[in-house]
């Protein structure tokens, strides 16, 4: 299964943890032999030091290709963020089912959330315990995960 991970990364305060976050939930998928796309990957530095460089066109493009190959969604809503709103929406319109991960104490009311997303699997986690908790649930259900048959994804928006 490919699997796609998304979360917020812009004006974060930990931004470290969170990259570090995302690519613990990765490490989680490839246990079970699943294939993950992190986009945040992409407009890091390269193992060079130099900085990668792709337009944003490009990036864009890019993301739509891996997500019309992409089998299911995991994003961390904690706070808010365009590009994962852009993946959800993206997910969405394409039939991709969609794991939303977030701390107990957040209050999803958003319109995005509870009624344009209403199938969503929900991974909530104590944000007192940090993601360690949040962790430890996304193992127990990337394990239970049915796709089930779905309606076939169209290749664009």
């Amino acid at each position: 299964m490919n699997i796609c991970i998304v979360g917020p990364l812009n004006n974060a305060t930990n931004v470290d943890a969170l990259k570090n976050f995302y690519e613990k939930l990765a490490k989680k998928c490839g246990e079970f032999d699943h294939s993950v796309y992190l986009p945040h990957k992409n407009i890091e530095v390269a193992p060079d030091n130099s900085k990668r460089e792709l337009l944003p066109e490009e990036l864009f493009e890019l993301n739509l290709k891996k997500m019309s190959r992409t089998d299911l969604l995991v994003a961390y809503v904690g706070s808010s963020s365009t590009d994962v709103g852009i993946f959800l929406t993206t997910a969405f319109f394409n039939h991709i089912p969609i794991v939303l991960i977030y701390e107990e104490e957040i209050n999803l009311t958003q319109i995005g959330m509870t009624m344009v997303i209403p199938d969503a699997e929900k991974i909530t986690f104590d944000g007192f315990k940090g993601f360690e908790d949040a962790l430890e649930k996304f193992d127990l259900a990337l394990a239970i995960i049915d796709l089930g048959d779905r309606p076939a994804k169209p290749c664009s928006l």
